[in-house]
């Protein structure tokens, strides 16, 4: 029985305070933001142009390079995503994170 809760547990990935600039690239353009925070799965941004949920689009964050993003929520000061990334992507990644020395882990 503990096997097979333990099976259908999914370990949460690190996610980091950023507060750096970033920009969204979308069909209609480019927009300015800031990521407030990030994780290997997804991101949270302060930006005044919200897309609307479903929206495709491009995330160039300076010191890791262009993700693939899907719009998952409206906030009320921006928007979070979804990556649209291959699993052996995420290592890679990770390890950007954890690397730049003005990100701090926040769970």
């Amino acid at each position: 029985m503990a096997a097979a809760r333990q099976a259908t547990t999914r370990r949460q990935p690190a996610r980091y305070r950023y507060g750096k600039d970033a920009t969204v690239i979308l069909d209609s353009g480019r927009v300015g933001c800031v990521i407030s925070e990030i994780s290997t799965v997804d991101a949270t941004r302060r930006c005044a142009n919200r897309p609307r949920v479903g929206t495709p689009m491009l995330l160039a964050v300076p010191e890791i390079g262009a993700l693939e993003a899907l719009v998952t929520c409206r906030l009320d000061d921006g928007f979070a995503v979804t990556f649209d990334i291959a699993d052996v992507e995420r290592q890679p990644l990770s390890e950007d994170l954890a690397r730049l020395s003005a990100l701090r882990v926040i769970n």
